[in-house]
């Protein structure tokens, strides 16, 4: 993933690895080594990250938000290369002094350098002149620089009611932010500076009213929430609990537990589960299911944007057109090139980093890792297609193709190559889009089913 979701899905597994026991919390431990050895291959020659792996040009939220992971982590006792953090300050302190950046991604530059032990005073007590200018997770990201400068005063200062009472917009590109983001941020300073400040409380219940089928939207979100979740329970598991419990299944067996250890047990099938519990404290469960998904179950649909797929043969006719039918089947022979045409569009505002997966149908592997850009000619039939659009980044993995790209009120074209490499009749997946940063803006195309016949 890019420097953001790399980030935002390790960062949890810091404060995981304490709250978790047993092979749980050595798995959070290597997560966390692993997340930092990636984010070392994303530094640009500037010292500042890029957004993607290989990528040659710096991004500036995506290497503050890395940045504020890597203190972090080093602050829990993981090793990180002096010269890798060294380079990243470097180039925040350049970035800070440039002035091309607005006055709450100064805050958040502040909020880092601070926590690197380099705190700019004056900078940080012209933004508190200017707070009023901020949002709420400006607030939190100066409230955190003036903490991590040893000013907790200061950091009272940026707690303002009326940032508080705002909602902060979603964005999709740049600043990345969103309300629940804004919420979680202001949450992990709060607890630092003053556990019992009232707006803990009411933070919390607004991070968990953003949830949608027990997740938030975007990584972004899911990451800096679980943050703040997870300190916040760190303090109320400091509150010991003394309680023995009883779980019950559908068949009516009966498994012990209590708060001396997490218990964990596997079930099958559906029904229902039943707690009791007597003593003091708080339970806490957490469910994980497990399963395939039918077929069936998966419908096409398009809210926000639009994503479409169709197939080509060799001479360049379509054997799938953009909206075939589920009923309908192509038909292709083992050996045989097959060019996949994938259109996107938005169907209101222009979207960025939104992600297209194009599942491969078993018995298919792709023909060249690369995405065929230039105009493409059928000499035997005098057939051309034109030229298709780059996306900004492209990973051609063993099952699937994705692509990242702008979303736009314009339908876009890619093209790439595939082979049928093995005979007989495969699923075929529908197209799928989200927006990185809002799921609720997702496409699902049409699934179907290919014919591979064996010459």
């Amino acid at each position: 993933g890019c420097v953001e979701q790399t980030t935002s899905k390790v960062m949890p597994m810091i404060y995981a690895s304490v709250l978790l026991d047993g092979g749980k919390a050595e798995f959070s431990k290597e997560a966390v080594k692993e997340g930092i050895k990636r984010l070392e291959m994303m530094q640009t020659r500037s010292g500042g990250l890029s957004y993607w792996p290989g990528g040659s040009e710096p991004n500036l939220w995506g290497t503050c938000h890395a940045s504020q992971f890597l203190m972090e982590a080093k602050q829990a006792g993981y090793e990180i290369g002096e010269t890798f953090l060294q380079s990243l300050s470097s180039y925040l302190r350049k970035a800070l002094r440039s002035g091309e950046y607005n006055l709450n991604e100064q805050a958040f530059i502040c909020q880092v350098l601070a926590s690197f032990g380099k705190p700019e005073n004056a900078r940080q007590r012209y933004l508190l002149d200017k707070i009023d200018a901020l949002d709420l997770a400006g607030h939190g990201r100066l409230a955190g620089a003036w903490l991590a400068s040893g000013r907790p005063d200061l950091a009272r200062k940026c707690l303002r009611q009326e940032a508080f009472s705002q909602k902060v917009s979603r964005t999709f590109k740049n600043r990345l932010t969103s309300d629940a983001a804004a919420c979680s941020i202001m949450l992990s300073v709060l607890l630092d500076l003053d556990k019992k400040h009232p707006w803990v409380t009411l933070l919390k219940e607004r991070i968990l009213s953003h949830r949608r089928k027990s997740r938030w939207p975007s990584t972004l979100d899911n990451g800096l929430a679980l943050v703040s979740l997870c300190k916040l329970h760190a303090t109320e598991v400091e509150q010991e609990g003394e309680f023995v419990g009883t779980l019950t299944d559908s068949n009516g067996d009966e498994y012990s537990f209590s708060s001396d250890s997490p218990y964990l047990k596997t079930l099958s099938g559906l029904g229902v589960i039943n707690l009791t519990s007597s003593g003091k404290g708080k339970i806490f469960v957490s469910v994980k299911t497990e399963g395939l998904v039918s077929p069936e179950s998966v419908k096409p649909v398009d809210r926000g944007i639009e994503a479409r797929r169709r197939w080509l043969n060799a001479e360049g006719e379509v054997i799938r057109d953009w909206n075939s039918l589920s009923e309908s089947s192509a038909t292709v022979s083992v050996g045989d090139l097959v060019w996949v045409e994938v259109m996107l569009k938005s169907k209101g505002t222009q979207l960025e980093n939104v992600a297209l997966v194009d599942a491969l149908p078993g018995g298919f592997t792709v023909e060249n890792p690369r995405l065929a850009t230039s105009v493409v000619r059928f000499h035997g039939s005098g057939v051309s297609l034109k030229a298709s659009k780059r996306p900004d980044r492209t990973d051609f993995l063993d099952d699937r193709v994705v692509l990242f790209a702008t979303a736009r009120t314009n339908s876009q074209l890619f093209r790439y190559a595939i082979r049928a490499v093995a005979g007989g009749e495969f699923f075929l997946p529908g197209i799928q889009a989200s927006c990185m940063y809002d799921e609720t803006f997702h496409s699902i195309g049409q699934s179907g089913s290919v014919q591979v016949a064996v010459p």
